[in-house]
């Protein structure tokens, strides 16, 4: 009579170690996924705030610049504003 492949201990015993390792691989592959997907979306929302920062700076400056080109404008003698006569 022939042996069933199953019946020889070294099967059972990779057949055993296997069934120990897969689930602790899914798992391990499982979170690795998890966390990149987590660290791609907190890198988007860091570059969308230093975006908006950004653009709010550049606005500031663009108005600042306004109130200074307003002020000037109300000078009559622009060789004045450095000294010369």
């Amino acid at each position: 009579m022939r042996k069933s492949s199953f019946s020889s201990l070294r099967v059972r015993l990779v057949i055993l170690v296997l069934l120990a390792i897969v689930p602790a691989l899914v798992l391990t592959l499982y979170s690795g996924l998890v966390q990149r997907r987590q660290a791609r979306s907190d890198a988007l929302n860091s570059a969308l705030e230093l975006t908006e920062k950004a653009s709010d700076d550049q606005d500031g400056l663009i108005e600042r610049t306004r109130q200074l080109l307003v002020a000037l404008a109300h000078y009559p003698d622009p060789e004045k504003w450095v000294g010369r006569s």
